[in-house]
């Protein structure tokens, strides 16, 4: 067993679960994160941790682990621990409780497509469907951080990044992890 497997196994044991690489296609990421809060919630509904370091990945693949925390009887606590970018930046959004570390670096921006040809039949539709499901988003992140829709519209188009401090202090996040 290597020593990745081993340290996830002794932090599930303790209800807490790693997102520290891309959710992509070509990896089991979305499948481990959505098993591992199944199996948690099987046990108990005590709160399950979510700790996030991670660029971020497919919108869709990240979409089905978002259901999988907003569908959660448990609670799930997201944290952000190093950087927390595009995709991973809306599983944290979707966690129940957010936090992160004052330096932790937080970062959302419009969807992108990769490997849509235009000359796929349903092109259109797929761009129509990926900016409604972005505005959505922004929506919902207006309503939690009570920044303006514009203002967010804004920061995405930069793809500007936020300290964990700054997170907090926008609402991004709920609680800011100081050193005690």
């Amino acid at each position: 067993m290597d020593i990745q497997t081993e340290l996830e196994e002794k932090l599930l044991e303790k209800r807490i679960i790693l997102l520290n690489k891309e959710v992509d296609k070509d990896g089991p990421v979305q499948e481990k994160i959505c098993a591992s809060l199944e199996y948690l919630n099987s046990i108990s509904n005590e709160e399950i941790t979510l700790k996030i370091d991670s660029d971020g990945g497919n919108h869709y693949l990240g979409n089905i682990i978002i259901d999988h925390i907003r569908q959660s009887p448990s609670p799930v606590h997201g944290i952000g621990t190093g950087y927390v970018s595009s995709m991973a930046f809306n599983i944290l959004q979707s966690c129940h409780k957010t936090s992160a570390f004052g330096l932790s670096r937080l970062m959302f921006h419009p969807y992108r497509i990769n490997d849509l040809s235009i000359w796929n039949d349903n092109f259109d539709g797929i761009v129509k469907s990926l900016k409604d499901d972005f505005h959505f988003f922004l929506e919902r992140l207006s309503e939690k951080s009570g920044q303006s829709f514009i203002d967010l519209t804004t920061w995405a188009k930069q793809e500007r990044v936020f300290y964990g401090y700054e997170a907090k202090e926008l609402g991004f996040i709920d609680h800011l992890i100081e050193k005690q």
